[in-house]
């Protein structure tokens, strides 16, 4: 039996990335839905002192401030839906005097034919970011560079966050 929706069900879902577990979902029937769904499943769990990961789709004020509500903290992708906040990110982080004063940590993974080389940076120096207030406890800015290196070439990517929890 075959069945046919006429708009696809689609699953937002909280998981124990290092378990590999699913411990909470909400459905969501409209894709333009999904943030406030997001919310919803927020407020059903018990977040206490967990570190909550979303993608940048999440990176929203409101989504920050049921986290905190939540007293869990949270690490959002910052991408181009938080446009200002992306640029002030950039800016800091490729100004090399500025990224030297960060703490850094780097990974080199070699699989698939390809090496990967990750350097995350973050810094707690945030006070002349524009609007910082109005995300609920922010403490800190990051970013992450990515170098693939491949037989054709290398490429590089910079990928921003934000989070509430101080740098330790």
């Amino acid at each position: 039996m075959r069945v046919c929706y006429d708009n696809p069900l689609h699953i937002v879902s909280a998981q124990i990335a290092e378990l590999g577990i699913t411990f909470g979902q909400q459905a969501v029937y409209d894709k333009s839905n999904e943030i406030p769904a997001v919310r919803e499943l927020l407020k059903l769990l018990k977040l206490y002192s967990c570190m909550i990961v979303a993608d940048a789709l999440n990176c929203q004020k409101e989504t920050a401030k049921e986290i905190i509500k939540g007293k869990a903290d949270y690490l959002l992708s910052v991408k181009d839906n938080q446009k200002n906040l992306k640029e002030d990110i950039e800016d800091y982080v490729q100004d090399e005097q500025l990224r030297k004063g960060m703490d850094s940590c780097k990974t080199i993974d070699k699989k698939h034919g390809r090496i990967e080389q990750r350097t995350a940076f973050a810094t707690d120096d945030i006070d002349w970011i524009y609007g910082k207030d109005e995300w609920k406890n922010l403490s800190c800015i990051g970013a992450v560079n990515t170098q693939f290196t491949t037989k054709k070439g290398t490429s590089n990517q910079w990928n921003g966050t934000i989070t509430s929890r101080a740098e330790n």
